[in-house]
């Protein structure tokens, strides 16, 4: 099921006037949307220093592209996985689900030819081998897909 753009808008609306923080409208662009509900963490909703999890009744992303998932890191449930169809590219469609409950990608989404890209937690915690250091987007990217690649670091990340 597809939500309408204007759907899609009231939503956001609707946890920005929530939560009072602008950076949920900024951080939210029109994604084609399924039915499934997942969990999002949304900017500005750690105010006390704690990361929290606010469970939303909010579809989950599907088919979009890989490199708008990757960009959205930080806004998706960490015990959820990143799907992609190969070769992997920025352009590849790509969605974003639970493993199944012994831990494999779960029939409907190997049935679009979706395999398993990197668990979101993972993509996270790689990010976090620049420290200090503050990545451009292009950085992101190349370090989660050679990650994704290679299970390792590049050898540029340390430079």
């Amino acid at each position: 099921m597809l939500q309408s753009r204007p759907a899609l808008e009231g939503m956001i609306d609707v946890l920005a006037a929530a939560y009072g923080d602008a950076a949920v409208r900024e951080s939210s662009r029109p994604y084609r949307l399924s039915d499934q509900i997942c969990s999002a963490k949304w900017p500005g909703s750690a105010k006390s220093g704690l990361r929290t999890t606010h469970f939303l009744c909010i579809p989950m992303l599907v088919n979009t592209t890989l490199v708008e998932i990757v960009d959205s890191l930080e806004m998706l449930d960490e015990d959820h996985c990143i799907f992609a169809r190969k070769p992997w590219s920025t352009n590849t469609l790509a969605t974003v689900g639970p493993l199944t409950d012994d831990f494999r990608v779960p029939a409907e989404v190997a049935g679009e030819e979706f395999e398993y890209f990197l668990e979101v937690y993972v993509a996270i915690e790689v990010l976090e081998v620049f420290g200090t250091r503050q990545p451009n987007l292009q950085g992101r990217r190349n370090l989660i897909f050679y990650y994704a690649e290679n299970d390792a670091y590049p050898d540029w990340v340390y430079s």
